[in-house]
């Protein structure tokens, strides 16, 4: 996919990651060496002036491989931006916090601006489901917008939502347009705004990720080019 990179230092540097802090944004936690690029989950909720601080999903073990020296990609949305940088973990399994690993504060980060395909605009009802997976909640339904290779758009309604933020990690089920197809993808919520006077929401969505989903989005790239609408 082609990126735009715009290398971010100092105070700019600072106030993203002051700004995922400050949300307590999910994270991307992708492992440079020894880990075979495993991506693991967490979310920054620590900020100083040496030191990030991130609570994984799960427990540390040293067979996961995040460990004391460990080389790291961290990924995150705040602002409806999506961030990058790379560093060293520092200390793992904190007191009394067995899931927090901490490293140092980059001095420099990367704004990732994604030239990505065409999204594609749907004239009829198409149903999408987003649940959050951390909390085992029930399905929220949505209108279907626009999908693209990398993320999509929907309207939720007033009757269906419980309020939903950016930053949060979602798990989506919706149609391709290819024979009744359905696929499923983790997500992260880069934007929420006021949808109108009806009360409902649009939710813009960016697929996470994840080597082990690209089977799944090859499969949407083969329903995106030879779909024209989705059915209702």
């Amino acid at each position: 996919m082609p990126e735009r990179i715009t290398r971010l230092d100092g105070s700019e540097a600072f106030a993203a990651l002051q700004s995922a802090a400050r949300c307590g944004c999910s994270a991307s936690v992708t492992l440079i060496r020894g880990g075979a690029g495993k991506v693991m989950r967490g979310r920054i909720v620590g900020l100083d002036d040496a030191s990030v601080c991130l609570v994984m999903q799960e427990p540390m073990r040293p067979a996961a491989g995040l460990i004391p020296g460990a080389l790291v990609e961290i990924s995150f949305i705040a602002d409806h931006c999506c961030y990058r940088f790379r560093g060293t973990v520092g200390t793992s399994n904190g007191p009394g916090i067995p899931k927090q690993i901490q490293m140092s504060r980059p001095d420099q980060i990367d704004l990732v601006e994604r030239r990505r395909s065409p999204r594609r605009r749907f004239s009829r009802t198409a149903v999408v489901k987003v649940w959050r997976p951390a909390n085992g909640s029930a399905p929220i339904q949505a209108v279907m917008l626009n999908l693209s290779e990398d993320g999509l758009a929907c309207r939720i309604h007033p009757d269906e939502h419980a309020p939903v933020a950016a930053s949060e990690q979602v798990r989506i089920r919706f149609p391709t347009g290819l024979l009744g197809e359905e696929l499923e993808l983790s997500a992260q919520i880069c934007s929420v705004v006021p949808g109108g006077t009806d009360g409902s929401v649009i939710v813009g969505m960016v697929f996470e990720d994840d080597p082990k989903s690209d089977g799944v989005k090859a499969r949407l790239a083969t329903a995106l080019t030879q779909a024209s609408e989705v059915p209702s």
